[in-house]
């Protein structure tokens, strides 16, 4: 209640009533400002520790060192890739079997620096990848075939390493053909049609590529050059080549009463079939010839082939019939044709 009017210093009821109502939330409010206030010159302080203490120092350094390390990883690893071309590019010629030197790496694993010290053996001539492709082997077979022992060495020491014969002696399939000496002989033709186009134990299993259904053939005729040299054939007790002086009296006597011709080719009659893979042709006739003999002997030579081809178990009754003849393109053979 008020004392009355117009004193100074005075609150009536109402007034009292009113700021006895809104002290404690503001006493509140300010408590939580003066505690705030503190609580936030506490973390900074702290945190001012916390940043001086050693501890932490030592940590952050090696925080920031490790994060600097991972960061200039592939620098480095670009670097070394960089520096691997680089050597391959300015010795790629120098560097042997390097296909296979790459396929190595890619199933060993290997790293840049890895593979740059494998190249650089290489190249001094102490490291040569040898795992050979299916396709490697086979081109140097065919390349011995064609050229020798002596072609397929300076392939083996070219930059394309090639295998060595000893390599590929295990995947050659060696047959031991009869020649014709003398008169034709349908025994010859029909065991040379056994021998390559046969089933034997000893092969390995035929390629996926064969066919295995029947299919058509050509027999193919030409002439080789002769290898003026002695060869024996057990299997039939002849010898052929060059022979002793009574052997080579024997035989100018018989070319000059005409019984014979001294031959300067060896005729050949392959048959290879029709199909689109492994079509290579076989020869199943060697034979002497001069090509001075009448076209008969083509017509005779091409009947006792054909023969030979329909009566064998291995020849038209398990591949399949001869279709066609193609020749060169001598006259006589024309006419036999």
């Amino acid at each position: 209640m008020s004392n009355g009017p117009g004193r100074q210093g005075q609150f009536s009821y109402a007034q009292k009533n009113h700021i006895e109502s809104f002290m404690p939330a503001f006493c509140a409010q300010l408590d939580a400002g003066v505690n705030g206030l503190a609580l936030t010159k506490w973390k900074q302080e702290t945190a001012n520790d916390i940043l001086a203490s050693p501890l932490f120092a030592g940590k952050l350094d090696v925080s920031n060192n490790s994060q600097k390390a991972w960061h200039e990883i592939p620098f480095s690893r670009l670097t070394e890739w960089r520096e691997l071309f680089r050597f391959i590019g300015q010795n790629s010629y120098s560097i042997p079997a390097l296909h296979r030197l790459l396929a190595n790496a890619e199933k060993e694993g290997w790293s840049a620096e890895k593979i740059l010290e494998i190249c650089q053996l290489a190249k001094a001539g102490k490291y040569t990848a040898r795992n050979f492709t299916e396709y490697e082997i086979y081109l140097t077979i065919l390349l011995y075939e064609l050229g020798g022992g002596a072609a397929v060495h300076a392939m083996n020491h070219s930059i394309f390493a090639l295998p060595c014969r000893n390599t590929i002696q295990p995947y050659r399939q060696q047959s031991k053909l009869i020649p014709t000496v003398g008169s034709l002989r349908f025994a010859d033709v029909s065991q040379n049609i056994s021998t390559l186009f046969g089933s034997h134990p000893s092969r390995e299993a035929e390629s996926d590529d064969s066919p295995s259904t029947k299919f058509g053939h050509t027999l193919s005729m030409d002439e080789l050059a002769a290898d003026p040299r002695i060869d024996f054939m057990p299997e039939t007790d002849e010898m052929g080549g060059r022979g002793d002086l009574r052997a080579v009296e024997a035989a100018v006597a018989a070319v000059k009463a005409g019984k014979v011709h001294v031959s300067h080719e060896v005729c050949v009659g392959a048959i290879s079939h029709l199909y689109g893979t492994n079509y290579g042709a076989k020869p199943i006739y060697m034979g002497p010839t001069c090509k001075k003999g009448p076209w008969q002997d083509s017509v005779r030579l091409m009947e006792v082939i054909i023969a030979a081809w329909k009566r064998s178990p291995d020849g038209e009754a398990k591949h399949g019939p001869l279709l066609s003849i193609s020749t060169d393109g001598d006259h006589k053979r024309r006419l036999a044709q």
